[in-house]
């Protein structure tokens, strides 16, 4: 039986994705790179000192990553903040699960300034009893760090948690964390998490969940 609900946020909780993707595509020209924007989504995945080693393929310096991470997420915030607003039924599916007395996190690889401009804005940091974000991990999904932190933090043990993703390597993540998964299509079809043995439900957004068929059902 499913006890925990845990939540990836960019693309999961809000549909955000693809200005993520615009400003590493902008920020990186300004580094020197100069990418199409399907070139950056194939590696701007993970947290960020993981990305930018793939991109420029050496390890930056702190200070270096630093420097590019504050003028990304400073971008990302300025063209994403007119469009945020909660996935279709999110708000609902969490007051429901609320009711339900089921203990909820967010799992998140932004970075906390991101995070909290999500979660006050449209006002749900109440229905979570924590948020791990990208500063109090070591590695990026798919490495199941971060699940398996908010698991322990709530007190639920991994097999018990189903995860909310919207991407195949936050659903590796599940896997790799011992977790199932129901995966948001907002970032990536559903096709390409069917492979993925986490995944035990795909849906657009929350409209459609129901939270006894997620709580029934596991792999």
């Amino acid at each position: 039986m499913i006890e925990a609900f845990i939540f990836d946020m960019d693309g999961t909780l809000v549909d955000n994705m693809h200005y993520h993707d615009l400003a590493w595509q902008a920020t990186l020209k300004d580094f020197g790179i100069d990418l199409p924007l399907d070139a950056v989504m194939k590696k701007a995945y993970g947290i960020n000192v993981e990305a930018l080693e793939r991109f420029f393929g050496f390890a930056l310096s702190p200070e270096m990553v630093a420097d590019f991470s504050f003028k990304k997420e400073n971008l990302y915030r300025q063209i994403y903040t007119p469009h945020l607003k909660p996935i279709n039924g999110m708000i609902e599916f969490l007051e429901a699960a609320r009711l339900e007395n089921i203990p909820m996190a967010i799992a998140t690889g932004s970075a906390w300034r991101n995070t909290n401009l999500v979660v006050d804005t449209i006002n749900i940091r109440h229905y979570f009893k924590t948020i791990i974000t990208a500063e109090q991990v070591t590695h990026g999904k798919p490495h199941p760090e971060s699940f398996l932190e908010a698991a322990r933090r709530i007190n639920v043990s991994p097999k018990n948690c189903m995860v909310f993703e919207d991407v195949p390597n936050g659903a590796r993540a599940a896997f790799n964390a011992g977790m199932d998964c129901t995966f948001i299509t907002t970032t990536y079809p559903a096709f390409l998490a069917g492979s993925i043995s986490s995944v035990v439900h795909c849906a657009n957004d929350y409209t459609k969940l129901s939270i006894s068929e997620i709580r029934s059902s596991s792999n």
